[in-house]
């Protein structure tokens, strides 16, 4: 999902899970990855993919740059749950 890392960020670590709402499911791609000279600082990177729609379907993704850990990891959160109950409401 992302880039090479180089010199400047470490190596992404990935995460996958399967998110269910009322209406369908959701597959969750969360990637962080740290920068190297700025201790405290990562890059997320979140993708959303609906995965009932048939022959349609909802791919949206998150990027955040130079963000703390644990606020970037809730602005994700906050991303994945209005994502997935957004595409269930269009429905």
């Amino acid at each position: 999902i992302y880039a090479p890392h180089g010199k400047d960020r470490t190596a992404s670590r990935c995460s996958e899970d399967f998110v269910k709402s009322a209406s369908h499911n959701s597959r969750v791609v969360v990637c962080t990855r740290a920068y190297r000279k700025f201790e405290g600082l990562y890059d997320i990177y979140t993708l959303v993919m609906s995965l009932d729609a048939g022959r349609e379907g909802l791919e949206s993704s998150l990027s955040l740059n130079g963000v703390d850990y644990q606020r970037g990891l809730t602005e994700s959160r906050r991303f994945v749950e209005k994502i997935t109950r957004t595409a269930g409401a269009a429905k």
